[in-house]
């Protein structure tokens, strides 16, 4: 946050940001990404800050932010980030693939080596994104059953045992001496009912779920928080 204290440096961010295409390899002196290039600012959707004066900026883009406070986006992001100290959240739409084209994301999902996993942070704080309730039964019932975009069982590895392969944690699968990390759904009602209005909304189809074979969920009520437990890669499957 300091750095934005110098007027050169500032301005060669906001140069930048509009300006320069993203390069690979981002070592090189590139960027891997340009979010406002990609998306614009009304596609980036604050959801946390520190700052509690700007809470009435969360879970609304930037762009009208902006034209709200008079301001440019850029200058809005810039104040949010040092009133908050950099601790701050967001969510960008528009990244993989144009707004209502579906095409890119297709082609991604349907790939034979992509796998699926989701980075959503639920702080308990700010605005929730809806991904952190259902990511994974979006795509089990809206990509694989309603989409017809991958079959039941390969969605299923998509977001088990094919990721949890792929960055070496021995998860993810039924066999055993592994951990009982079970969920039980209703393959005809799984679903998301979160929306970006309500993120918070538990999913359907979820019938029961266990982790380290306690039992955390029944009937999508919640039992008890005390099941999970740090991973670290290559420990021991069981839990």
């Amino acid at each position: 946050c300091r750095r934005f204290d110098d007027p050169a440096t500032l301005a060669r961010i906001d140069d930048e940001i509009h300006n320069r295409v993203p390069a690979w390899p981002p070592w090189d002196d590139g960027w891997a990404h340009n979010l406002v290039r990609a998306g614009g600012w009304d596609n980036i959707v604050p959801l946390h800050a520190r700052s509690s004066t700007h809470s009435d900026w969360l879970g609304r883009n930037l762009a009208a932010t902006a034209a709200a406070e008079g301001k440019s986006p850029f200058r809005c992001a810039v104040e949010l980030v040092q009133a908050s100290e950099g601790d701050v959240m967001a969510r960008y739409h528009a990244i993989s693939g144009a707004p209502g084209d579906d095409g890119t994301l297709h082609e991604l999902m349907t790939h034979e080596h992509h796998s699926i996993g989701v980075d959503v942070i639920l702080k308990g704080e700010g605005v929730a994104h809806p991904g952190g309730f259902g990511a994974m039964p979006r795509v089990l019932g809206h990509y694989a059953r309603d989409a017809g975009w991958l079959d039941l069982g390969t969605a299923i590895r998509k977001v088990t045992s094919m990721p949890a392969d792929r960055i070496g944690m021995p998860r993810g699968r039924l066999a055993v001496g592994t951990a009982a990390d079970l969920v039980l759904f209703d393959p005809g009602g799984i679903g998301e009912r979160g929306t970006y209005a309500h993120p918070d909304r538990r999913p359907g189809g979820v019938e029961h779920v266990f982790i380290n074979g306690r039992h955390v969920v029944e009937r999508g009520e919640l039992l008890r928080r005390d099941a999970g437990q740090l991973l670290r890669r290559g420990q021991p499957s069981r839990g």
